[in-house]
């Protein structure tokens, strides 16, 4: 009989609001950032809807200054 209850608790969390991805109204749909490395520069494409909060979080640092002068 615990099959079934599991089963439901599983279907109700995959379905939970709680961990479908934000959205990120302000992003645009890919954004294009180039790097300079030592081994010449390199252009890294950034999709917000593959990751939200991570693409947020990337474009913040970028657009702070936090990732220049760092090692690549």
């Amino acid at each position: 009989m615990r099959c079934p209850v599991v089963v439901v608790l599983l279907v109700l969390a995959l379905t939970s609001p709680a961990l479908s991805p934000p959205t990120s109204p302000g992003l645009p749909e890919t954004t294009l950032v180039s790097c300079s490395t030592t081994k010449g520069s390199i252009k890294l494409e950034v999709h917000p809807a593959w990751a939200p909060i991570g693409a947020a979080r990337f474009l913040e640092l970028v657009s702070t200054g936090f990732l220049t002068d760092v090692a690549l």
